[in-house]
């Protein structure tokens, strides 16, 4: 039984993959999907958990894993919830080319020394031409990938947080759906005006006899004193894929207004893809319904609005937005 569930997944893959490939062109987080015939071959199976929805992320290349305090940074490194003070929530959206949806959503609550957290990424592809094997059409096919994940962080010391996530991973194509389960750690550390960050992402057993996208990620951020500028540089080793550079700077450009943009050099589309930049914006929100309290401020949330525009040459482009609050 398990044998003939593998042969109809690889089969079914088959028939997907082509289409994904003619596609998909249209994101680093979605490479292999567009690799050459010869490294396909050996691409892992959820690939979409190497996406991260976040738009601040996605503008500095993905630049992200010694960045903290915001919930979004669950996405890249789960230590980066340890220095989160408040309730948080995010939500992302990104709308890729041939109506492939991308969504995202995470929380985040501290409790004592403790912080917890959930998350959840959802892939959809609606009905689509797919090919067999040697390219000929072999009618429609459909895709639709979540996977949910809870996360702990903490910070050991002022200057050194811990965190890791537990993920559960299901994939639907066609009518041949698989399960399976993950998890991401990571650290990181500061010292100075400088924060270096660890993480290690997606690793687990085999799904279907298929190995995950398990990545590691090392990379810091630098934050210019007495000027608003961060610079971050990254470096991303997939176990199936060569070494990757990463590098993004964030400038606030006026109070509470970001500027950001990053790059990342992409073999496969040509030397001036891979070409991030966006836009921040913080306020705060204030319930003037609410009267003072024996002495309680009224209440207020923060807000958070992120947009990214990813470049990829002939690939195609990305435009992503997320919001988040903090109560």
């Amino acid at each position: 039984m398990k044998n003939e569930k593998l042969k109809m997944t690889r089969s079914c893959s088959r028939r997907i993959y082509p289409a994904i490939i003619r596609n998909l062109k249209v994101a680093a987080t979605f490479l292999p999907f567009y690799l050459s015939t010869s490294l396909a071959a050996v691409t892992p199976t959820a690939e979409f958990l190497r996406i991260n929805p976040s738009a601040f992320s996605s503008a500095i290349a993905n630049a992200s894993v010694a960045y903290d305090g915001k919930i979004d940074s669950v996405y890249s490194n789960p230590s980066g919830l340890s220095t989160i003070k408040s309730p948080q929530l995010f939500t992302g959206y990104t709308a890729y080319i041939q109506d492939i949806k991308l969504a995202g959503m995470s929380y985040a609550q501290p409790f004592g020394k403790n912080v917890f957290g959930c998350s959840v990424i959802y892939l959809g592809l609606n009905s689509m031409d797919a090919t067999d094997d040697l390219g000929q059409p072999s009618g429609a096919a459909s895709a639709n990938n979540f996977s949910f994940s809870f996360s702990w962080a903490r910070n050991i010391k002022d200057n050194f947080g811990l965190g890791a996530s537990v993920k559960q991973v299901h994939q639907k194509y066609d009518d041949v759906s698989s399960d399976g389960i993950c998890v991401d750690a990571g650290t990181i550390s500061k010292f100075g005006n400088c924060s270096i960050g660890i993480s290690l992402q997606n690793f687990g057993p085999e799904i279907d006899s298929q190995k995950l996208p398990s990545t590691i990620h090392a990379g810091a951020v630098y934050v210019f004193p007495k000027k608003p500028l961060k610079f971050s540089a990254e470096i991303e080793k997939p176990i199936y894929s060569d070494l990757k550079f990463k590098t993004g700077a964030e400038y606030e450009v006026a109070p509470k207004i970001y500027c950001r943009g990053g790059y990342e050099y992409l073999r496969e589309a040509g030397a001036f893809s891979g070409i991030s930049a966006g836009l921040g914006f913080k306020t705060v929100w204030q319930d003037s319904y609410m009267e003072f309290d024996a002495g309680k401020p009224v209440k207020k949330i923060g807000v958070h609005l992120d947009y990214a525009f990813s470049y990829f040459g002939d690939l195609g482009n990305i435009h992503k937005v997320s919001m988040g609050f903090e109560f």
